[in-house]
């Protein structure tokens, strides 16, 4: 019975899947000349795979059999990942960093310059079952999501490449010259166009719902939190460091540029089609949410919103990498820290209060939360965006509302989608906070 699954990895499968690449390098050729001892090489190599699964941005896909066995899988690295990358590998691979530092080295010499694109580092097979169609379907899951939003891929061949086999079918040509180790350890750099562009400047991203423009259309009336904003001093960004780079404005609303392509996929592939979106734009995080009819969205992450007719979700969604850490735009004193444990819930929540309103955080993790009654300045750190297992089971990123305090007194801290009927009762008690956002440094 020759059924595959194709899936993200879990984070507790990444020593598993790290063995299972370096068992499949074993007796490469190349690899030889990296670890030169038989007896270490497996060992060291699935230290190295480790740390490449671990990074920041890494992607990796794993073939499941029909007994639920790991039987294959691909291992991708975005081409800004960050460079602390190769001193952590270097630490352990111990007596072998000169090798992997020069071929790091090299990789870096070859790739594409000037544009973004996703490089094939680990591609393995179960021995057993090489043949069948595997290897062809693990490549075509990554590049197929890749070609939507117009982003090549690049990879290092260990093996001859004359344009057939599984990268020959795929497209792949050679780029470059071959990298040259040794007489017998060789690489062939190949490279991969997307076949499909369809990349759009930032500023032709459409903004529009069924509700209204998106929340920084000033026909949006912010009264109270307006003129709060207008009155005092700048806050300071929500996302820190990361503001110095311009957001991605995306809707996720019903006519969204992308709802065709999202109202089918489930958080972790809505997951990691924004996190390839966000990279094919060269930006590192984006805004979305205020005021989106998000029924597509809904339909198979929030059934409870969908029975009930809340589908208009107030707030912004400001979509970042897990592990994001997140800082207070004002003074203020946190009133409330809370775990809301249902899937389609916050996860992590907390509350700040600011003079006479409230802010709310959602779907972070559990590490580095404030306690109730901490009093915080702006710019304090008070957490971090959450992974799937504590921020409800979303996509990764924060949600940001304001709230007032007659929100806060009817306990609506958990309300962020309404029913349109109610929508000029939200928009009195929870505005838009996007005149924060705009104003933030």
């Amino acid at each position: 019975m020759n059924k595959f699954t194709i899936r993200n990895i879990k984070k507790s499968e990444i020593n598993q899947v790290a063995a299972l690449v370096a068992k499949g390098y074993e007796g490469d050729i190349f690899f030889k000349w990296v670890v030169d001892s038989d007896e270490e090489r497996t060992s060291v190599t699935t230290k190295y795979y480790k740390e490449y699964l671990k990074a920041q941005g890494c992607i990796s896909h794993v073939a499941i059999d029909h007994l639920g066995e790991i039987v294959g899988a691909t291992v991708w690295l975005p081409h800004d990942v960050d460079p602390k990358l190769y001193e952590e590998i270097n630490k352990v691979v111990e007596n072998y960093a000169c090798n992997f530092q020069a071929v790091a080295d090299a990789s870096h010499e070859n790739e594409p310059k000037g544009i973004p694109f996703y490089q094939l580092v680990g591609f393995v097979v179960d021995e057993k079952l090489r043949g069948l169609g595997l290897g062809e379907k693990l490549l075509a899951h990554q590049l197929s999501k890749l070609d939507k939003i117009g982003i090549p891929t690049y990879l290092e061949a260990s093996t001859p490449y004359h344009g057939k086999g599984v990268y020959g079918k795929f497209g792949y040509q050679m780029h470059g010259d071959i990298m040259k180790f040794t007489e017998s350890a060789l690489l062939y750099p190949l490279f991969r166009d997307a076949k499909k562009k369809v990349l759009k400047k930032q500023n032709e991203v459409t903004q529009e719902n069924d509700v209204q423009k998106h929340s920084h259309d000033k026909s949006i009336k912010n009264t109270w939190l307006e003129e709060f904003v207008q009155k005092n001093k700048t806050p300071k960004s929500v996302i820190g460091k990361l503001t110095k780079t311009k957001p991605l404005m995306i809707s996720l609303g019903e006519h969204g540029e992308y709802i065709e392509k999202v109202k089918e996929m489930n958080q972790n592939e809505l997951d990691e089609f924004l996190k390839n979106l966000l990279f094919g734009h060269g930006a590192t995080w984006a805004i979305s949410g205020d005021r989106e009819f998000r029924h597509a969205l809904y339909r198979h992450s929030g059934e409870e919103f969908m029975a009930k007719n809340l589908t208009i979700h107030v707030g912004v969604d400001i979509i970042a990498p897990s592990g994001t850490e997140i800082f207070a735009p004002y003074d203020g004193e946190i009133t409330h820290v809370v775990f809301e444990e249902d899937d389609g819930g916050y996860g992590w929540l907390i509350a700040m209060k600011v003079e006479n309103f409230y802010l709310l955080f959602g779907h972070l993790g559990k590490k580095d939360l404030p306690k109730v009654g901490e009093k915080v300045k702006a710019g304090d750190k008070i957490g971090t965006i959450g992974d799937f297992h504590e921020n409800g089971e979303w996509f990764h990123h924060l949600h940001f509302q304001a709230m007032s305090k007659e929100g806060i007194d009817e306990n609506l801290i958990f309300e962020a989608l309404f029913h349109k009927k109610d929508m000029e009762r939200a928009d009195r008690i929870s505005p838009s906070v996007m005149p924060i956002i705009e104003k933030w440094k």
